[in-house]
């Protein structure tokens, strides 16, 4: 029986864990803004060129209660940031937003991954963002696969920094930001670890050999071991 508990939940844990996306995003022609030269980059140009890549796990828990606001605190790992010949390694904190305005007024959808680093005043991010200006893009703030262009009317990818001293959000002041227009998007899913896959089916052998050695066995000596016991 407790084979079967376990192999019960190996299988139910792999499913869930296989949700696994890489996404791999990129734009040219940036725009760049730092003049106090804060960026941990040189102004890569007109022909510069972002790409940031990054996985997700889609079963990551929705931290905020509002049906139109999802907010899923650590769901990212190996983000990584490449602006020109410069490769960026993602900074301590993450989170992938997903905001669904179904509300009435100005309706805008977002779907955000962003790395970041608040050092007392200072937030540190880079972001890929995917904007819409209209309803539809999404219909509820679960964690998806985003896809680009459609149904988004633009997409980012920035690194920003910001002074957020101001205790006000409203009052926020953009120290430097470099970004880019999205051109592409990629969205592959990431195959199940081979160590879980061995695991499984060693598992699934191990129930299949039980289960064919209690059915040859005499109902006699069920009897027998039983009287032993």
């Amino acid at each position: 029986m407790r084979y079967a508990i376990l192999l019960s939940l190996v299988l139910a844990w792999c499913p869930v864990h296989a949700a696994t996306f890489l996404v791999v995003a990129s734009g040219d022609a940036p725009s760049h803004t730092d003049p106090m030269g804060l960026l941990p980059f040189s102004d890569p140009g007109p022909g510069g060129s972002f790409t940031i890549s990054f996985t997700y796990d889609s079963s990551t828990p929705d931290g905020n209660a509002d049906p139109n606001f999802g907010l899923y605190a650590g769901a990212i790992s190996n983000m990584s940031l490449s602006v020109g010949e410069t490769t960026l390694s993602a900074l301590p904190q993450n989170d992938i937003r997903v905001l669904n305005d179904s509300g009435s007024g100005t309706v805008v959808d977002i779907w955000a991954a962003s790395s970041f680093l608040d050092n007392g005043a200072l937030h540190s991010e880079m972001s890929l963002a995917l904007i819409s200006s209209g309803a539809g893009a999404i219909q509820t703030d679960a964690l998806g696969e985003p896809a680009f262009p459609v149904p988004w009317n633009s997409g980012f990818i920035f690194y920003e920094l910001q002074d957020r001293s101001d205790p006000d959000f409203r009052n926020w002041k953009v120290l430097a930001i470099s970004q880019v227009q999205l051109n592409n998007l990629t969205v592959t899913t990431v195959p199940l670890p081979p160590t879980w896959l061995l695991l499984t089916t060693g598992l699934v052998a191990l129930a299949r050999s039980r289960l064919k050695g209690r059915q040859a066995r005499p109902a006699n000596s069920r009897i027998v071991l039983n009287n032993l016991g």
